[in-house]
């Protein structure tokens, strides 16, 4: 230690500390004030981001509720589909009895449209060889 730091302080040596004291009084105060700003702005933040998670809670229960419909939705459409394609298998068996029904009377209208003629033919020269006959038996008493 030097002899100079063991002197008493001096009337002006106070004074310029109490100067320092009141700059340093002063810029704490400044911080004060500026942390006190923040500490509002954070309140503010808080607050905000309390109104958010509300908000998304509600988005939450809405998106559920929308995904409920969608797969209430989906199960009702496929029940739909169930049902259509059985009443359109249910249809085509009926369309497919209904054309092979159409197509055996088709087939003996086929064969009836072969066999008649035929028929026609063999029943009319039939009718020819008794009408000569007929007409042989008359001819006969006749003369």
């Amino acid at each position: 230690m030097s002899a100079k730091d063991n002197e008493p302080a001096t009337k002006g040596d106070i004074a310029h500390l109490d100067v320092k004291i009141d700059g340093l009084e002063t810029k704490i105060h400044g911080l004060e004030t500026k942390i006190d700003g923040l500490e509002t702005k954070t309140d503010g933040l808080e607050t905000k981001i309390d109104r958010l998670e509300v908000k998304t809670d509600r988005l939450e229960v809405k998106t559920d509720k929308i995904w409920n419909e969608v797969v209430n939705t989906w199960t009702r459409m496929d029940r739909m589909e169930e049902r259509l394609v059985a009443r359109m298998d249910a249809g085509f068996d009926r369309v497919t009895q209904v054309l092979d029904s159409f197509a055996a009377k088709m087939e003996s209208y086929a064969r009836e449209t072969v066999i008649i003629p035929k028929t026609l033919d063999a029943h009319g020269e039939q009718l020819r060889d008794h009408e000569r006959r007929i007409a042989a038996v008359e001819s006969s008493r006749d003369g």
